[in-house]
């Protein structure tokens, strides 16, 4: 993140590629065909360029999961967590998101996954952006309209695109990517930045973080190794009603 200024970014938000999960295609891409050190070792390489260019006031939000390898429970989230917490990030919460529609667990005698965490960092142990003013959160009747919680009932769709979507990447041979809901970025873009604020995100996929900040009226910067991808994002931001404002 060379071109990126310290200290200059309000916001960042990703969900970064998991140990040995998924092939990008591309060489130098993280979390495939190496070792889980490595794969740590190198997340936290990102971890500390995003500690750099982050405002002293910003927040880190990253979308990861656990994975089952050999029946044995990988906890990457925690992993990550002691990779973020060595440069300097507080972790101030673990966001639980309740996916109502789900996908089936990998064995029969595995529980059915219904959720995944956010874990939600910040430069400052206290002076930290965080507005939930006017925000509103309607996910479970009981829940009290005045706080904003830490489990988000949001619905995903397995596959999570849309028929056009589909269509083009059919049409252009590109294999399809793993996609976070729009209303997960949007409830942390609203809580945690203004309008005009710069958002990040250091593993773009097909565009979603940057897509929604672009209809939410803030500026962005977005990361991707695939070139492929670059061709989804600018496809979903000109099909989905935003303009192209910042990409690297």
């Amino acid at each position: 993140m060379t071109d990126v200024d310290d200290s200059s970014v309000q916001v960042i938000i990703t969900s970064p590629p998991y140990w040995g999960l998924r092939d990008y295609g591309v060489s130098g891409q993280i979390g495939f065909k190496e070792s889980y050190d490595e794969y740590l070792n190198r997340l936290q390489r990102v971890g500390r360029e995003c500690y750099r260019v982050l405002k002293k006031n910003g927040t880190l939000w990253i979308n990861i999961n656990k994975r089952i390898i050999d029946g044995n429970i990988l906890m990457i989230p925690e992993d990550i967590a002691n990779q973020m917490r060595s440069i300097g990030f507080y972790l101030k919460d673990i966001v639980i998101w309740h996916k109502p529609i789900f996908v089936p667990g990998t064995g029969p005698k595995n529980l059915a996954d219904r959720h995944e965490y956010i874990l939600l960092f910040t430069k400052s142990k206290d002076n930290y952006y965080i507005n939930p003013t006017g925000f509103s959160q309607s996910d479970y009747m009981s829940l009290d309209s005045d706080r904003v919680t830490n489990v988000w009932r949001i619905f995903r769709k397995i596959g999570n695109i849309g028929k056009a979507m589909q269509v083009m990447l059919k049409e252009r041979k590109i294999k399809h990517t793993a996609v976070y809901p729009k209303e997960l970025v949007e409830r942390i873009i609203l809580l945690s930045s203004n309008m005009r604020d710069v958002v990040l995100d250091p593993f773009s996929g097909s565009g979603t973080t940057l897509v929604v900040a672009n209809q939410l009226g803030r500026n962005w910067i977005g990361y991707e190794i695939n070139p492929d991808y670059e061709e989804i994002i600018k496809w979903r931001l000109r099909e989905e009603g935003s303009s192209l404002l910042s990409w690297l």
